[in-house]
């Protein structure tokens, strides 16, 4: 077989495990280790070269089918798209550079103090260590948000997490900081959040009200799908606890409040969730369905 090629592959090994990614089709495949080590072994002989030689085998038959190995003249036809969609891009790029913001979403705890069946940020964590944003990291961020608003003079900051109001402390920072901004620049911050509703004080409410937050609490629907879903860690449902603390939020939110429910099976009665929100006081429904394989908390 001649003038075949790799495409571009990274080899790694995760435990006990071999995998093998394809840059270019961004596929990953698991390998068993004989394999793994004579697919590695080929790729670096011919690594570099434009093309090679190699006698039919199973081994090179699965790697065409695979398109692992390609005919050279289809990869450099390949690579002559790829090189015409980045000019495309840096093109476009330079006409982003006209394209001024107007909000920056600060994700000020990558930790959460529930712990939801279907949550896709791994319990607030999204994969990575549990920590809270320090100042200097928020503050790079509005920074960027003002360099890069152009002439706009109306601005907004959205504080999210996992849970946010575990860092309010830095929510207070942040504000006084913007405020400082507005003094100096002319400009007018309005701030936005989104809560599991299950951390409230008499500080966080003032502060709700007084600097107009726009809130939108998660919550699933009555007791029992809240509490089946949305739970602590040592598996209470919330569901409770939001409850006393809703009419207190609304008060402090201008009257009205808005609601996130995540929807997964076998719970799919849209309008009796809708029902039950509204029924609790919520004012505006907005609903996600879950897309998941994963049905082991179903």
């Amino acid at each position: 077989m001649k003038n075949l090629q790799f495409k571009q592959c990274h080899f790694f090994k995760k435990g006990p495990k071999y995998f093998l990614f394809v840059v270019d089709t961004l596929r990953l495949f698991q390998l068993e280790q004989g394999v793994y080590n004579k697919i590695k072994t080929l790729y670096n002989q011919t690594l570099g070269l434009s093309s090679f030689e190699h006698k039919r085998t199973p081994l090179l038959e699965e790697l065409l089918a695979e398109e692992i190995v390609c005919n050279s003249e289809l990869i450099k036809e390949a690579k002559d798209v790829i090189k015409k969609e980045k000019d495309r891009l840096n093109e476009k790029e330079k006409y982003n550079d006209n394209i001024y913001l107007t909000n920056v979403v600060l994700q000020v705890a990558n930790d959460c103090n529930l712990h939801c069946k279907y949550c896709y940020g791994d319990g607030g964590s999204y994969g990575r260590k549990r920590e809270l944003m320090d100042f200097e990291t928020a503050q790079k961020g509005i920074d960027y948000l003002v360099t890069h608003r152009g002439e706009r003079k109306y601005l907004r900051v959205t504080f999210f997490g996992g849970e946010p109001l575990l860092n309010f402390d830095l929510i207070k920072r942040v504000i006084a900081y913007c405020c400082q901004i507005e003094k100096q620049e002319g400009i007018k911050f309005s701030y936005n959040m989104t809560t599991n509703g299950t951390i409230i004080s008499d500080e966080i409410l003032e502060y709700i009200q007084k600097y107009r937050f726009s809130l939108l609490i998660s919550m699933d629907g009555g007791k029992s799908t809240q509490d089946c879903y949305r739970c602590y860690a040592d598996g209470k449902g919330s569901f409770d606890t939001i409850l006393q603390n809703l009419k207190l939020f609304k008060k402090a939110h201008h009257g009205k409040l808005s609601v996130r429910a995540t929807v997964c099976k076998p719970n799919m009665d849209m309008v009796s969730i809708r029902k039950e929100l509204m029924n609790i006081g919520f004012d505006n429904v907005i609903m996600s369905m879950v897309d998941t394989q994963n049905t082991s908390f179903l």
